[in-house]
């Protein structure tokens, strides 16, 4: 049973504050609830729970990515998703053994690259894989159509959690977008939904996000999105309540969590 815990509570007042100055009032013509659900709806349509959400805290890397504008960004980017989940996210320190890098991004669209990559294997492997065992998993993540259509592959542990995530994706390929491109690339790290419509602007939208709202370099995601993840990583429910159950009600505290904004504005 979904129910309104203090951690939702809290989390509301927070978002509340967190996003009061920077976003623009949210419209009764874009948020009308039946258009909020419909669009949650479809985002989570056939995903299971925890729909992507992380089990641990997120440690992450990169491998291949030398301009320091764009290291800038990833810390900038990894910092706001950090305070719009509340969830631990925070660089790792590959000397550092003890600290296990879980969040790897590589500046690449070859899986050969990514089986060649010792941090890869040395912190993505599992305990007594070998470096065969590791490449032969990859390889036929490399064979599944959605790994291949999004470069990227999620672990998942016994409970449905995430626990690990490797992204191949060319930077430059995002040219002057890549402070959008990498909202998008964290946003798919940390949240397994699908494509929809519904509302726009949306970083979900089926358009590359280089239009509209996107269509210049943005510092946060629309508001819409700002509270999907939010519930998404604040929610507490019974994941074997029946899907339409827990979606329902998770649409209806991302509709609750909106309209507390645009009240505060």
């Amino acid at each position: 049973m979904i129910y309104y815990s203090r951690v939702y509570l809290i989390s509301l007042c927070i978002f509340a504050l967190f996003s009061v100055t920077a976003q623009k009032p949210a419209t009764a013509e874009i948020y009308k609830e039946a258009s909020v659900r419909r669009h949650v709806e479809k985002l989570l349509e056939g995903v299971p729970p925890p729909f992507g959400k992380w089990g641990v805290p997120i440690l992450y890397g990169y491998a291949g990515i030398e301009d320091k504008h764009i290291l800038q960004l990833v810390s900038d980017r990894m910092a706001y998703f950090r305070r719009l989940t509340q969830h631990q996210i925070s660089p790792a320190k590959l000397k550092d053994k003890n600290r296990k890098l879980n969040f790897l991004m590589i500046e690449s669209e070859q899986y050969e690259d990514l089986l060649k990559n010792d941090n890869a294997y040395k912190q993505l492997a599992e305990p007594g894989e070998s470096r065969e065992e590791f490449a032969e998993k990859l390889k036929a993540a490399d064979a599944d159509t959605q790994f291949a259509k999004r470069y990227a592959k999620r672990f998942i542990d016994e409970n449905r959690n995430v626990k690990a995530f490797i992204l191949l994706d060319k930077l430059s390929n995002h040219e002057d977008n890549v402070p959008n491109g990498l909202l998008k690339i964290i946003t798919d790290g940390l949240i397994d939904a699908n494509q929809s419509d519904e509302i726009v602007p949306s970083i979900f939208n089926s358009r590359e996000p280089n239009k509209g709202y996107f269509a210049k370099n943005v510092n946060r995601l629309p508001l819409i999105d700002e509270a999907f993840i939010r519930i998404i990583y604040t929610a507490e429910y019974n994941q074997d309540e029946p899907q339409e159950i827990i979606v329902s009600k998770i649409a209806s505290q991302v509709y609750d969590l909106i309209i507390s904004q645009d009240s505060n504005d």
